[in-house]
């Protein structure tokens, strides 16, 4: 199945579905002499996972118990990339395909079951195989070290965070409790952007940014756009002037839809009922992987360009 690969040279290909035996990424593109561990990677993932106590509690998340402990199995040497395509693999410990054994032959409204039949004539019924969210562990997993490449390449400069703007914690429980599930929106500031970032026409870095955003599971709109930054000038543009970047603040809003499957809407399985709060670090590694590609790509235009 194509459209599972994300960059032009910093690339990402992802793999797995969401009750297989594993998921994972290959990183293609990265340069060496990194410097990168399992322990630059693992605390996105410990973000992202589901089944955490503390979100149980409180009714935030699925009561999926996965560790997300991640493997590097390639592409690393003494502590440091090596240039070749890195390999990353996460293990499902906690996965019950049986939970959605009543989901064979039933297209769940809102979810991907019937565009996939339509498209594919066979699908992975268990939780959603690639349409599930679970696949952007993997994606995590390899922002995780986009997010290293860059800290790397801009002397600690560039920082990624996130912020919910809704719902709140107290929402989400009380809608959980219903049996219903919430809409969110999650909003994302880039901070030390590299300028020149960006292509001016079909590969300007807010198109890249949109896409990348967009291309998570239930995403459903993207805006770039200044909010409360006072570093941000009235002709900046949000950081990004003609698709390229100004080396200005970026921020930018991504909004989610309601999860799909609820027990007010008669579907069964291990859900959450908003995800916004397991989306944040998804959000985050998707921009760092744009960056980290937009930045090698423009170092590769320099050398291209260099006069002879």
């Amino acid at each position: 199945m194509p459209g599972n690969t994300f960059g032009k040279i910093f690339k990402i290909t992802t793999f797995g579905e969401s009750h297989g035996k594993s998921l994972g990424a290959i990183i293609d593109g990265c340069p060496a002499g990194l410097p990168l561990n399992k322990a630059d990677i693992q605390p996105d993932l410990d973000r992202r996972k589901p089944g955490k106590p503390e979100d149980l509690e409180k009714g935030l998340t699925s009561p999926r118990q996965e560790p997300d402990k991640v493997e590097i199995l390639s592409g690393v040497f003494e502590g440091k990339t090596i240039g070749t395509p890195i390999a990353l693999i996460i293990k499902n410990e906690d996965a019950r395909p049986e939970d959605y054994e009543s989901l064979k032959d039933i297209h769940r409204p809102g979810h991907a079951d019937a565009v996939y039949d339509r498209k594919y004539g066979h699908r992975d019924y268990r939780g959603g195989g690639r349409a599930s969210g679970r696949e952007t562990a993997a994606r995590v997993a390899a922002g995780a070290v986009a997010k290293k490449l860059l800290v790397h390449v801009t002397n600690n400069a560039i920082k990624i965070q996130s912020e919910i703007l809704a719902p709140t914690k107290e929402e989400i429980k009380l809608a959980a409790s219903a049996g219903n599930s919430l809409p969110g929106e999650i909003q994302l500031t880039i901070i030390n952007s590299p300028a020149g970032l960006g292509e001016p026409v079909f590969d300007k870095l807010s198109a890249d940014l949109a896409k990348a955003m967009m291309s998570i599971p239930a995403a459903r709109s993207f805006t770039l756009e200044p909010k409360d930054l006072p570093e941000i000038t009235e002709d900046s543009s949000c950081g990004v002037q003609g698709g390229i970047s100004s080396g200005d603040p970026i921020q930018i809003s991504v909004y989610f839809k309601a999860p799909s499957s609820t027990k007010a809407r008669g579907v069964q399985g291990r859900h959450d009922p908003c995800i916004v709060h397991r989306a944040a670090p998804v959000c985050e590694a998707m921009a760092a992987i744009t960056l980290a590609d937009h930045y090698l790509r423009n170092k590769q235009a320099q050398l291209d360009c260099a006069p002879l």
